[in-house]
């Protein structure tokens, strides 16, 4: 039952649509029975974390700058983890988990 798709969904014949090894792919097999049931947008995800290193270097020299240390490190820690979060997306992208 677990590996049966939802109705209307359909994968090649023969692919075993979930699991380990299902041998299932975006070329042969809907995006709707992905994890998210969507693929990101590339080029949003791009500019976006463009953005964000972009902001973290401005934070970084500021706060060298005028010596704000502590506002510095909170402003970078909150960079790294948006950064982090769309170079996942990016890779999301490129290798949906079915």
């Amino acid at each position: 039952m677990a590996n049966t798709l939802p109705p209307g969904l359909f994968c090649r014949q023969g692919v075993k649509p979930f699991g380990p090894g299902n041998g299932c792919n975006l070329d042969i097999c809907p995006i709707e029975i992905t994890v998210y049931g969507y693929r990101p947008s590339l080029a949003a995800n791009i500019i976006f974390l463009i953005l964000y290193l972009t902001s973290g270097a401005i934070h970084l020299y500021l706060g060298i700058r005028w010596n704000t240390r502590l506002f510095m490190i909170c402003m970078l820690a909150g960079a790294c983890n948006a950064v982090i979060g769309y170079a996942a997306r990016i890779a999301l992208y490129y290798n949906q988990p079915l």
